[in-house]
C-alpha cells in the first residue's frame, strides 16, 4: 500500500512539473493575434467577394473581366489571380506603379462595386483629362476586345447567379475608343471614392 501511495505522489509531482514547463512557454493572451475575415490588416486579395464589395474595393485585371477564370483570357470579378490588383478608396498618383499585375499583361478589365466611384486621369498625380469617371456597380472591359466574339461574350452573357445580380448586362461596358481606350493609358493616375 505504501508503494502505491509513493507511486501516486511521484506521478502527481511529475505531472505538475511537466504542466508548469509546458504552460510557461505559452504567450499571454495579449500577445495572441486572432485574425478575422474583416481584419483590416488582411491583404485585400484574401477578402471574400462580399467583403470586397462592402469595402468599396475595385478589382483591376490584365485579363477581360468576367464571371469565370480562364488562363490568359478572363478573370473572375473580385477573385484574386495572377493578373489582378485590388485597391480600396484612396488616391493613386501613378497608375502603372499601382497596378503591377494588371499592367504586366495590359490592363483589360475593371470591376467597380456599388456606391464606389472610379476617376482615371491621363497624367500622374490626378491631373489632366479624365479618361473614365464611373460610379458602380459597373464592369468595364478594354474596348480593343469589343469586336472579338471570343472576348465580347464577357459583356453579353449571363454571369453566375451571385455576380449576375450585381452586374447584369446593362452595367457592363467597353472602355471607349481613342485615348479613352485602356490600351492607350500610358501614363495615368486614379482615385477611388465612396459615394452615397
Amino acid at each position: 500500500m505504501r508503494y502505491i501511495l509513493f507511486l501516486l505522489t511521484f506521478i502527481l509531482a511529475a505531472s505538475s512539473t511537466i504542466s508548469r514547463s509546458i504552460y510557461t512557454n505559452i504567450p499571454t493572451h495579449k500577445n495572441i493575434i486572432v485574425e478575422t475575415a474583416t481584419d483590416s490588416t488582411k491583404p485585400l486579395e484574401q477578402l471574400s467577394i462580399k467583403e470586397k464589395l462592402n469595402a468599396h474595393i475595385i478589382h483591376f485585371t490584365g485579363a477581360v473581366m468576367s464571371d469565370t477564370f480562364v488562363l490568359t483570357h478572363f478573370s473572375r470579378a473580385f477573385v484574386a489571380d495572377q493578373y489582378s490588383d485590388f485597391h480600396k478608396p484612396g488616391k493613386y498618383s501613378n497608375g502603372i506603379a499601382s497596378l503591377p499585375k494588371s499592367i504586366a499583361t495590359s490592363l483589360d478589365g475593371i470591376a467597380i462595386p456599388e456606391k464606389t466611384r472610379l476617376v482615371v486621369y491621363n497624367n500622374l498625380n490626378l491631373k489632366g483629362d479624365i479618361l473614365i469617371d464611373v460610379t458602380g456597380p459597373a464592369i468595364i472591359n478594354n474596348s480593343s476586345f469589343e469586336s472579338s466574339d471570343f472576348y465580347a461574350v464577357a459583356n453579353k452573357k449571363n454571369y453566375s447567379r451571385e455576380l449576375q445580380e450585381i452586374f447584369p448586362q446593362k452595367l457592363r461596358r467597353w472602355s471607349g475608343s481613342g485615348t479613352k481606350g485602356m490600351s492607350n493609358w500610358v501614363t495615368f493616375s486614379f482615385e477611388i471614392l465612396v459615394v452615397n
